[in-house]
């Protein structure tokens, strides 16, 4: 049996990370004191920094664990969040063609472009979160061409 986990960070960095959660609990914290203030608006800065904090914590917490089994030929997947298992998949591998990568995260700026990628394996009309994050279409290519030999080589 072939183990593949892609628990390791291949997503944004942890300081990205961690400047993302400051700013939110910055921004949220603005927010409420603007709001403490009778200033009724600040309930928009309340949410926009409950979202920033929230999605940010999400982000931290989770990972995917992606097991193949050769000789079945299936892919299990488990879903995790802090440790707390969430969403479990099985599924056959049957063609290559079940794994697609799909644009998750688009940014540009002056002089850098960033473009983060999933990957997702397609089978009885669901796709199935098997990489999150990943840096690049070259990256994201690579690792299903990895994952691809992994389940169909003899």
């Amino acid at each position: 049996m072939a183990n593949i986990l892609s628990t390791q960070q291949i997503g944004p960095t942890n300081r990205r990370k961690n400047i993302s959660i400051t700013l939110g609990v910055v921004v949220l914290g603005v927010g409420i004191i603007t709001v403490m203030q009778g200033w009724w608006a600040g309930i928009l800065i309340v949410l926009i920094g409950g979202y920033a904090t929230f999605y940010t914590v999400f982000s931290l917490g989770k990972s995917i664990d992606v097991r193949i089994d050769k000789l079945s030929k299936l892919l299990h997947t488990k879903e995790r969040w802090f440790g707390f298992t969430y969403a479990r998949h099985q599924s056959r591998v049957v063609t290559s063609n079940q794994f697609k990568t799909k644009l998750s995260f688009h940014s540009s700026s002056r002089k850098k472009v960033t473009q983060r990628y999933a990957l997702n394996f397609h089978s009885d009309g669901k796709a199935i979160r098997i990489a999150d994050g990943i840096e690049g279409e070259d990256g994201a290519m690579a690792l299903m061409d990895t994952i691809v030999n992994l389940c169909l080589s003899p």
